[in-house]
């Protein structure tokens, strides 16, 4: 005669087995969120930096704050989750537009600069780090 189920260790074998894998596996997901999240930052910044730069072909000198150029790219837009932007300085010659992390376990901020470079990364408590 053949069983047709399964019997209670065998199902708790199977649940561990399964507890064991997902448990090594969150940290991974962990980073691999806060990667996408750090990436989408990024481009927020690429598109302050492109802003930038046609602010400063109109005006001469590039804007003081975001809401200067909230008009040239939607993007731009005031944005808080899971980064606060901001332009930390500005000048005729010049810029730093600034992404810090706001909230969350994950700690950090990100640069742009007048020469597009990025700069920067966000850590968790544990010390894995996600740079742009």
């Amino acid at each position: 005669m053949t069983s047709r189920g399964h019997t209670l260790i065998e199902l708790a074998a199977a649940v561990a087995v399964l507890a064991v894998l997902v448990g090594a596996s969150l940290p991974r997901l962990a980073v691999a969120a806060e990667s996408a999240r750090v990436d989408e930052c990024g481009g927020v910044l690429r598109a302050i930096w492109s802003a930038q730069r046609l602010h400063r072909l109109e005006t001469g000198a590039y804007a003081p704050s975001l809401d200067a150029l909230a008009g040239l790219d939607p993007a731009i837009a005031p944005r808080r989750d899971p980064f606060a932007y901001e332009i930390v300085a500005s000048g005729a010659k010049g810029f730093r537009a600034r992404a810090t992390r706001a909230g969350g376990a994950w700690r950090g901020s990100i640069e742009i600069d007048e020469g597009g470079a990025l700069s920067g990364h966000v850590a968790d408590p544990e010390g894995r780090r996600v740079a742009p």
